[in-house]
């Protein structure tokens, strides 16, 4: 009998033991689950942009006298890609392509398409409230139906050592811009100067503009742009006043953030 009963006694006790180790592993009803930890945020480092950029021939009484006002003269398409480094330092290179609209590379020497390929490099100043200050500095170079080398500066602003009227020629610009951010989505880009001049030739090309951005997502914005430029003949001043008006530009353009 006393076996018995130290026989179910060790039962019983094995029992309640594998009882109390098998609720061990069942989900505590008190305690939930530990939640997953959260993605990190997707870098935006990198860009990519696609923009439309005509540009319409302006009146006046020196370059383009006698001239249509207001005429389409360039179809501009530009892709941009970007790097930004360490949030403020900004890389990136951009090719330009214009065809001149009406003409074509066989209608004569200053006409037809010309491409451009730019690197181009920024720094980026926060300065509150939302805005930023971006100082920058481009070297370019173009190559096609540039104009460069005409022997005419009547009909173009350039003049260099060549008479072909079509050299492939090294450029720079000196730029800045300041943005306003107003809110998450939307961005005034409230002004973006340019001085543009070639090394050998005369590529005398200061240039204002303004614009809005919108952000559909934090990955793609579309923007507008409006500007308007001037040129010289004859000289490198860096006075707009000394110049003469040139052109106005509308570009719309779409950025992919990755």
């Amino acid at each position: 009998m006393k076996n018995t009963v130290s026989i179910l006694t060790a039962a019983a006790a094995g029992l309640v033991l594998s009882s109390a180790a098998f609720a061990a592993d069942l989900p505590s009803k008190s305690a939930p689950a530990a939640a997953a930890p959260a993605a990190a945020p997707a870098s935006l480092d990198n860009s990519l942009s696609f923009e439309w950029d005509p540009e319409f021939r302006v009146s006046n009484s020196g370059i383009n006298s006698g001239k249509t006002a207001n005429a389409i003269v360039d179809n501009v398409g530009v892709v941009k890609y970007a790097h930004t480094w360490f949030g403020s330092l900004v890389t990136g290179v951009n090719y330009l392509y214009t065809g001149r609209v009406g003409l074509t590379a066989g209608a004569g020497v200053n006409q037809g398409e010309v491409s451009q390929g730019e690197f181009a490099v920024g720094y980026k100043i926060p300065v509150g409230g939302g805005v930023t200050i971006t100082p920058g500095a481009t070297i370019g170079y173009a190559w096609g139906a540039t104009k460069f080398g005409s022997t005419s500066n009547t009909k173009t602003p350039f003049t260099a050592a060549t008479s072909t009227g079509n050299s492939a020629e090294a450029y720079y610009a000196f730029t800045l811009a300041a943005d306003w951010k107003i809110n998450s989505q939307w961005t005034w880009n409230v002004v973006q100067l340019r001085y543009r001049d070639a090394f050998n030739s005369y590529y005398n090309t200061p240039k204002v503009q303004t614009g809005v951005t919108y952000a559909i997502t934090p990955s793609d914005s579309v923007y507008g742009i409006a500007g308007y430029a001037w040129k010289n003949l004859y000289n490198h001043d860096v006075q707009i006043s000394n110049n003469y008006a040139d052109k106005w530009n509308l570009a719309v353009g779409y950025k992919r953030s990755f």
